[in-house]
């Protein structure tokens, strides 16, 4: 059981480090170190007496603070803040290509039309050199 409270810390270091945390504020807070964890917040305590390294640890990421890469969030409000912002762009480039798919069908049922009234035009043609054809055939062999 102690092995897996210890990983369970080592875990929930690691998420506070990375500023990763998705069951807290992100502050580095023993508290919030147990909800990471999964335990107790009088394991927390326990383990932070009884483990050196894990004492350590804290404490270091206490003083130094997280480690942020790119722009991840600090807080939950944050992050959904961020998620808000991500979803208003993709609903936006949504409808932009909604939009576009609208002109295209647009423009290729436009394209289909001409490509219809121009094969009218040449059956129309093709009609009319037929019959001249078969008219001139007549001539000749009238004459």
């Amino acid at each position: 059981m102690a092995d897996k409270h210890h990983q369970a810390i080592i875990d929930a270091l690691d998420v506070l480090a990375r500023g990763a945390s998705t069951k807290t504020n992100g502050k580095i807070t023993s508290v919030n170190l147990a909800r990471e964890a999964g335990v107790s917040r009088a394991t927390i305590y326990r383990y932070l007496d009884e483990f050196q390294d894990l004492n350590d640890a804290f404490e270091a990421l206490k003083k130094n603070g997280i480690q942020r890469t790119d722009n991840a969030p600090i807080t939950l409000l944050e992050a959904y803040q961020q998620r808000e912002l991500e979803v208003k762009k993709l609903r936006s480039e949504l409808k932009e290509c909604k939009q576009d798919i609208v002109n295209i069908n647009k423009l290729r049922a436009h394209q289909i039309q001409l490509l219809w009234m121009e094969n009218n035009r040449l059956q129309d043609e093709l009609s009319r050199l037929k019959s001249l054809v078969a008219d001139n055939i007549s001539n000749l062999l009238t004459k």
